[in-house]
């Protein structure tokens, strides 16, 4: 096979399955998937160029300014807002009502950055926290005073109007909800929906006038290193193992000129959040950027990721880099870590009445599993993919007209069921025998699908494209259920992106290569990779692949070339 050196645009296909082979995709800055199809993974992706941003959604250490207030109105069922918070007591429900709301606005408004408003709503809960002071009691996110100038115009808080504007509606919608606790909220909703781990929220957090702004200056100079860090964060109550894992949330986003001065991503996913910040930083080479902007560093391998020299000092300094490390290569235990010190940070200063604190519902958990396709045409759905001829298509397709027509009404069904029944059973020997509706139990159900429902699969299912597509999609949804109902947890462990190259490749046998990796399940070969596979998806230039032996999924990218063409 021959590899081809990456580069900063997307690799192309070229070529038949025939006459090609298959390399590594070279992989890009920026990212955009389609928006429907995948739930929690939804706005990840991969796009072609660096291009120029919309607007930021990028830098932790460019600062983190403090939260104050407008006075809070109320409403009650229909948004009254005569309605005062004496009358109006917000339950669980409706603070899942608020982060529903946002939820929904990040999954349909897909126009900033690489495709999400996620990462710039996690900057501003951030920044609304981080100023905190724990000698003085001042700053942290009670209060909400970003609002007001010249809190609103420090550097540090440069481009997230976009993310206040964005929760505008939100407020309008909810307006007894107070602006601190909505941004704290919206902070929380954007990394659960991003793939991240549930983060317990605490309401009570009151808005506060521009008397209340904090100074410019609190918050962590991304060009300086440990000893200025340690200075910023031990300010606010953080030890060196929680700096480092709040700092983690840098997998999400990326920085901008117009911003920080900084520029790119930290890492391939910008909108999923992930443990990958941490494997670069150990695994890459870093080399110093070559431009007319600020110190900054690039990976070697492809020149699109950013490093600032605030992130690279955590390898630099041996109290932080073994966090660093650890994080890199255990997931699970970034996302425990990172879940307790996002929660602390949203916390600091804030005179809580209450002790609870609530765990939402992620925008997956609260929908259903995609149309499942196969269900509504009767056919069976494996892990491996399986042929279907256009006959198997037609006749299920038509059978399922006949077995769902609207004439076919809920009694009619019944009726038919006790008529398989009864002469089953008087045709079982001695009487005795189970009923075919006993030993078939889906003949009970009285579930009907509509003739769009029945037409929609069919036609799905006909086109190879889609199918690929829909089957994609039907995995991942079946792997987050599977997961969730196994640890209690949203998935995120299951769908790392990796090169082609990155996995191991099989060439013993003559006729095909294998490709494998193993999983952190113990399988050493739990990731499995066929040349079949490639070419059934060569199309795309990247397959979605489950573990063997667990519920983690993986992303391999590649690319294909022609067979005539040289080894680079």
């Amino acid at each position: 096979m021959a590899l081809a050196a990456r580069t900063a645009s997307r690799a192309f296909l070229r070529s038949t399955p025939a006459t090609s082979s298959f390399r590594p995709a070279a992989r890009s800055a920026r990212f955009a998937l389609p928006s429907q199809g995948f739930r929690a993974a939804s706005r990840r992706g991969y796009a072609s160029e660096a291009g120029e941003a919309k607007s930021s959604n990028s830098l932790l250490w460019a600062g983190i300014a403090a939260a104050g207030g407008v006075g809070a109105y109320f409403y009650l069922k229909g948004g009254d807002a005569s309605v005062s918070s004496k009358e109006f007591v917000p339950t669980k429900e409706d603070y899942q009502k608020v982060y529903d709301a946002v939820a929904q606005r990040l999954a349909n408004e897909t126009d900033y950055d690489d495709g999400s408003y996620g990462p710039v709503l996690v900057r501003l809960a951030w920044h609304a926290s981080g100023t905190y002071d724990k000698e003085t009691g001042t700053g942290g996110s009670n209060g909400a005073t970003m609002r007001f100038a010249p809190e609103s115009d420090h550097g540090a808080n440069a481009g997230l109007k976009h993310a206040r504007d964005f929760l505008e509606p939100i407020k309008a919608q909810f307006p007894w909800i107070t602006y601190s606790d909505l941004w704290t909220l919206a902070g929380a909703c954007a990394i659960q929906e991003l793939g991240g781990p549930a983060i317990p929220w605490r309401p009570g957090r009151q808005d506060k006038d521009v008397a209340a702004c904090t100074p410019d200056g609190r918050l962590p100079d991304a060009t300086k290193e440990q000893s200025h860090i340690r200075d910023i964060f031990y300010r606010m109550g953080f030890n060196d193992q929680e700096i480092v894992a709040l700092v983690g949330a840098h997998s999400l986003g990326r920085a901008h000129t117009d911003r920080s001065g900084f520029d790119g991503p930290w890492d391939f996913s910008p909108t999923v959040f992930t443990n990958e910040f941490f494997r670069l930083l150990v695994e890459e080479k870093w080399q110093q950027r070559k431009w007319n902007g600020p110190k900054q560093f690039t990976d070697k391998t492809t020149g699109t990721l950013m490093m600032m020299p605030a992130d690279l000092a955590l390898t630099k300094d041996k109290a932080f880099r073994k966090y660093v490390e650890l994080y890199a290569k255990d997931s699970d235990l970034f996302f425990k870590d990172f879940s307790n010190v996002f929660v602390k940070l949203l916390e600091l200063g804030v005179p809580f009445k209450t002790e609870d604190r609530y765990v939402f519902k992620t925008s997956e958990s609260n929908h259903p599993l995609t149309q499942d396709h196969y269900e509504v045409l009767n056919l069976p759905f494996t892990e491996t993919p399986t042929a279907l001829s256009k006959q198997q298509l037609k006749a299920a397709y038509h059978k399922a007209l006949l077995k769902h027509h609207p004439d076919k009404a809920p009694g009619a069904i019944a009726k038919d069921v006790q008529t398989t029944s009864s002469s089953s059973s008087s045709s079982s020997s001695g009487g005795g025998g189970l009923s075919t509706s006993d030993t078939n139990p889906s003949l009970h159900t009285t579930h009907r699908y509509t003739i769009d429902e029945i037409t929609t699969a069919y036609k799905t299912l006909s086109d190879p494209y889609l199918r690929a597509e829909y089957d994609r999609s039907l995995r991942l949804d079946r792997a987050r259920v599977a997961e969730r109902e196994k640890t209690g947890t949203v998935f995120h462990t299951g769908l790392e992106i990796v090169d082609l190259e990155d996995l191991a490749c099989d060439e013993s046998d003559a006729d095909a290569a294998l490709w494998y990796r193993g999983c952190r399940c113990g399988d050493e070969r739990g990731f499995l990779v066929t040349e079949q596979d490639l070419e059934r998806e060569a199309e795309h230039g990247e397959i979605v692949v489950g573990c063997r032996g667990c519920s983690l999924w993986m992303k391999v990218l590649f690319a294909v070339e022609d067979g005539d063409e040289e080894d680079t």
